[in-house]
């Protein structure tokens, strides 16, 4: 099975290059309001340096699906909407059924570790389904600080919010 970077959006034909994308459209409307730069989107993202720039420049006519995605879940957007160049929140919700596209997986995996060693400092056991929502809160939580980092009080304060409900 190919890689996710490995696939491309679909090219916007050249008739329709002096025409803003609906995702270049988007992506310009959330920087607008936020008063946030490209560089600062770009590192909160953790997409390559000039990712965003050549989309919003419309240069990078098929950005990668991955960066798509790393910049749709900075946003709190879905890819869906974002391509639709809809700003529309996401859902906070980490039911089964919801999908999480994991887009830092370095983050995923310190986040786990510490939520690990926590529980081993307090001595405490966890099933694996309270570990799952734990790390699932806590990287979505992680996600959106600036810069995207493994939030160590943050941790400590879900693992004692679980804790104290068993």
């Amino acid at each position: 099975m190919a890689r996710t970077d490995k696939f491309k959006l679909p090219r916007i034909e050249d008739d329709e290059a002096d025409d803003i994308s609906p995702l270049r459209m988007a992506i310009s409307t959330y920087l607008e309001q936020n008063k946030i730069s490209i560089p600062t989107l770009e590192r909160k993202a953790r997409i390559e340096t000039n990712a965003l720039r050549a989309i919003l420049q419309g240069t990078s006519k098929r950005p990668m699906a991955d960066t798509v995605a790393a910049i749709a879940n900075t946003l709190g957007v879905t890819v869906e909407n974002l391509l639709e160049g809809k700003l529309e929140q996401k859902q906070n919700t980490t039911k089964a059924s919801s999908i999480i596209l994991l887009t830092h997986p370095e983050l995923f995996r310190e986040t786990l570790a510490v939520i690990l060693e926590i529980a081993k400092e307090k001595k405490v056991t966890f099933t694996l389904h309270q570990i799952c929502g734990m790390l699932t809160e806590a990287y979505l939580y992680a996600v959106k600080t600036d810069p995207i980092a493994v939030q160590k009080p943050f941790l400590e304060w879900v693992v004692e919010k679980v804790r104290t409900k068993t």
